[in-house]
């Protein structure tokens, strides 16, 4: 209920700064209009002095609505958590959080704790920024049964990256570890945040790539629908980052204990998205160059299976006769030469 209070409180004080903002746009734009006027019938030095008038007192409409806006701010950043009866209510939602000296067991009241400290997170960017590390660990640390702990931090966590990106950035990918949990509730919390905010540009998308395309064999079928959804959204973009995204991913999933079946699964799906003959040239001379840097013929044979999926052309087979030295001892397996 506290943490609810504390967002009811922001949004009223937004709600206030809005008005404020509406009514003074509301006198600029009448100003406006009359200083529009003015510059209509300029004929006599009176009505001259009346314009200069007009705009100067537009200037100091655009200074008091500045002002308004950093007080706006100010009462967010410091006001609601920095002062009066909330700010008390920090210091034990961080000791609940944290299960200080092992006294916090409850499972209801850390779970309670939990969302009140996200929710006061979404207030202001230095407490958020300072709670952080607190809130990863207690995600980390969360009893392995008490998965709505982990759900609901995880969901929250996807609100205050909406909030503050720059300073949930840094934590992104212990984020996407949670595509791992052991819970299928907790893994499919995690994709849906992750697929809202790489869909609206909150996140980058590269770097962690490989956990989502992992999701494409996961067990629970909503996981490979989703997972599946997000690829087909990104490759209608119009830069289709999943062709740049593809000799990471090839290059991660070769490292993972996958089985054989569910890596060349994943990447018949993924290649189908490479439609120009363009790219299919340059991911031909990417693969080849990758062969020098496999440390097992498996992952050779990795390789060797994206490339046939591609579309070869004239172009494509002359890069491969130009790198067969690149991959000419791997011939002789089998799966590497079909």
């Amino acid at each position: 209920a506290i943490g609810h209070i504390a967002l009811k409180l922001l949004v009223y004080s937004e709600s206030i700064s809005g008005a404020v903002r509406r009514a003074n746009a509301k006198k600029t734009l009448k100003k406006q209009e009359q200083a529009d006027k003015a510059k209509a019938s300029k004929n006599k030095k009176g009505e001259e002095d009346e314009e200069d008038g007009i705009e100067a007192q537009l200037g100091v409409a655009a200074e008091i609505e500045a002002e308004n806006e950093r007080r706006a701010a100010d009462i967010s950043e410091n006001e609601i958590l920095g002062r009066g009866l909330i700010k008390n209510f920090s210091p034990l939602l961080i000791r609940v959080v944290g299960n200080e000296g092992g006294k916090f067991s409850s499972g209801t009241l850390r779970q309670s704790a939990a969302l009140a400290l996200c929710k006061f997170m979404c207030i202001s960017s230095s407490f958020c920024e300072e709670n952080l590390p607190l809130l990863f660990t207690a995600l980390m640390r969360a009893p392995e049964h008490d998965t709505t702990l982990r759900a609901n931090i995880v969901v929250a966590l996807g609100d205050i990256a909406f909030r503050f990106p720059n300073e949930t950035e840094p934590y992104t990918p212990r984020l996407y570890e949670r595509l791992r949990d052991s819970s299928t509730k907790v893994r499919r919390h995690t994709l849906m945040v992750l697929t809202h905010l790489i869909l609206n540009d909150m996140v980058k998308v590269k770097g962690q790539v490989c956990e989502i395309a992992m999701c494409l064999c996961d067990e629970d079928l909503r996981i490979r629908d989703m997972s599946r959804l997000l690829f087909h959204e990104l490759s209608k973009r119009s830069n289709n980052p999943i062709y740049n995204l593809l000799p990471d991913i090839i290059s991660q999933l070769s490292h993972q204990s996958l089985k054989r079946e569910d890596f060349r699964n994943i990447m018949s799906f993924l290649l189908g998205f490479i439609k120009k003959e363009k790219q299919n040239e340059m991911l031909v001379e990417k693969l080849c160059q990758r062969f020098s840097k496999c440390d097992t013929i498996s992952q050779k044979g990795d390789l060797s299976y994206c490339l046939a999926q591609l579309k070869v052309n004239e172009k494509s087979i002359k890069c491969l006769n130009d790198n067969f030295k690149l991959y000419k001892d791997a011939l002789f397996d089998e799966d590497v030469k079909k």
